[in-house]
């Protein structure tokens, strides 16, 4: 969320608010599902090196995150591709669950308009 979209959630009502959040979490599930169907692959909870000389949590082996990757197979080889948290956690869903939740916003959004 940007900072000027926060400035607009100020300003809503309640129920403008609710609608947002609905339709951020739909598109989430969506972007999800579309991973899902477009790569066979597992999210990986990974830890990482930033990289950065001097580096405290580096150094001490902690590493940053865990953030979660997409490892998928394309041309005979492991690829590996970053997924924003909320992705992350939702492509780690099985694919029935998301689109039974997906059906459920748009049941929600339906009551909603009328």
């Amino acid at each position: 969320m940007t900072v000027q979209e926060g400035e607009n959630l100020r300003t809503k009502k309640p129920e403008d608010i609710l609608r947002t959040t609905l339709e951020i979490e739909k598109q989430n599930i969506q972007k999800a599902l579309d991973i899902k169907r477009k790569f066979k692959g597992s999210v990986v909870w990974e830890k990482v090196k930033c990289g950065k000389t001097g580096c405290r949590k580096c150094q001490n082996g902690a590493f940053h995150g865990p953030y979660s990757y997409l490892h998928f197979y394309f041309a005979g080889k492991v690829k590996r591709k970053y997924l924003p948290k909320v992705i992350g956690e939702l492509a780690a869903c099985p694919k029935n669950d998301l689109e039974e939740r997906l059906k459920e916003l748009e049941q929600e959004e339906g009551k909603s308009k009328s």
